[in-house]
């Protein structure tokens, strides 16, 4: 006799699937939602991805731990908005990804190319309405 194989109550199905294919398409091919219990243990398992040198981008910048540091406030405003967003909608890394890419085309695009410029800081307060100075207060 054949023995079938367990099957999971999934959100991102409607229903059961197989444990197998759970696996196959968690984040692949089903929207799992960030609460699901089979995709946070899965992830405690996961074997890190290897970064490689030429993978990354804008070796030119250089980042230094009193920069982070100094900066602490915007990362974690930055941060902030972007957990906040992501647990009202379906936001995936690409999807952060694509459009931090944007940013960084608009700011390109809008900075002045001096080194302590706010060009692209002026462009965001134009274009957007926003007053930084009385939003920080």
């Amino acid at each position: 006799m054949r023995r079938r194989r367990p099957r999971r109550s999934r959100p991102a199905v409607g229903g059961e699937i197989r444990v197998p294919c759970c696996g196959e398409a968690r984040e692949n091919t089903l929207d799992c939602p960030s609460g699901c219990q089979y995709r946070i243990e899965a992830r405690k398992r996961e074997k890190p991805r290897e970064l490689h040198a030429y993978k990354i981008p804008h070796k030119e910048i250089t980042l230094t731990e009193e920069l982070v540091k100094e900066n602490s406030y915007l990362l974690l405003a930055i941060w902030r908005a972007l957990i906040g967003v992501a647990s009202e909608h379906k936001t995936r890394d690409g999807d952060v990804l694509a459009i931090l890419a944007f940013l960084q085309r608009l700011e390109i695009d809008q900075n002045n190319g001096r080194p302590r410029g706010r060009a692209f800081l002026n462009y965001l307060r134009q274009e957007f309405g926003v007053d930084f100075h009385s939003a920080a207060s």
